[in-house]
């Protein structure tokens, strides 16, 4: 499978579930204590990484928990497969070596030391293939129970501003965070003056959505020069281009990977949403990488915020 093939695959699931669901899409798996968790490899407990996050996170929400599981995995457990279940895709990135004088191929780097050569020598070219692997949830498999404690619904809205514990602390935890200031009735954020505005905490129809919009203008901050030095933030030429759209999508997807996590349920997150998602699907399909990569960087920015 080419990359362009991988990329396009990539697309395609955010692209759909955007166009049925909006948002919705994505699904943040929590467990009993409210934290998120990210999709699990049953058999070696591995999280899973990366784009998977989100990838396998949306395939997750046909069923009741977020762990996987390879064909040859199942077959290790002496397990069987449900009549009728489907497949799903996860990426990887696999390294590989090559001997520019010799032309040789190293599948492996304990391959490439055992004909005395490091990764690290100028002759020795160092090969990124994108990779897929098809896994099961283990909802799909006959007689075999999740290893992780399923995750329990349900929060209270308030009326009025209430200030959130575990949101707070987010937001106090982030070490480099830019000022936030409420001097315009408009969430925004200013790379050129390194700062968040939002509108005053009673604007909003209730506290999640305040903090899920002050999460949206964060996870931009991310881009900043000063941090991660972002590219879909600092090459926006204008409003609505393709790079804007990218760090629109970023911005999102991080900020709903905070919300989950701090066991939000903000009421005006898909209406807000709604106007501009359109356009993330237009330019989405005029850029086979764009999905890809909003999604990895969505989960740098998060991390970052996190420490």
């Amino acid at each position: 499978m080419t990359r362009v093939d991988v990329y396009e695959q990539i697309n395609q699931v955010v692209i759909e579930g955007l166009e049925k669901q909006g948002l919705n899409w994505f699904k943040p798996w929590k467990d009993s204590n409210g934290n998120i968790v990210a999709p699990m490899n049953h058999v070696t407990e591995r999280n899973y990484s990366g784009s998977n996050i989100f990838l396998l996170s949306s395939f997750a929400a046909h069923f009741d928990c977020n762990e996987w599981l390879t064909f040859k995995q199942i077959t290790f457990l002496k397990k069987k497969l449900k009549k009728g279940s489907k497949s799903v895709p996860v990426y990887y990135m696999n390294i590989s070596f090559k001997n520019k004088d010799t032309g040789k191929f190293y599948a492996t780097e304990q391959a490439l030391n055992a004909d005395g050569f490091d990764r690290n020598n100028k002759d020795i070219l160092t090969l990124f293939t994108l990779k897929e692997h098809r896994v099961f949830n283990v909802d799909q498999v006959e007689d075999l129970e999740p290893k992780r404690v399923q995750p329990t619904e349900g929060s209270e809205d308030g009326l009025e501003f209430t200030p959130n514990e575990r949101a707070e602390a987010v937001v106090k935890g982030f070490k480099s965070i830019p000022k936030i200031t409420h001097i315009e009735n408009s969430a925004y954020y200013s790379p050129s003056r390194d700062i968040v505005n939002m509108p005053e905490q009673t604007k909003f129809v209730d506290s999640d959505s305040y903090y899920k919009t002050l999460f949206h203008e964060l996870i931009h901050s991310t881009g900043h020069n000063s941090r991660l030095n972002r590219a879909s933030l600092n090459e926006i030429a204008h409003w609505g281009d393709k790079v804007y759209a990218k760090e629109e999508l970023v911005a999102e997807i991080g900020s709903m990977y905070l919300t989950a996590y701090c066991n939000l349920s903000p009421k005006d997150g898909d209406d807000n949403s709604s106007a501009y998602l359109q356009g993330w699907v237009r330019k989405l399909k005029d850029s086979k990488k764009m999905a890809f990569e909003a999604m990895q960087g969505a989960t740098k920015a998060v991390d970052f915020i996190l420490g």
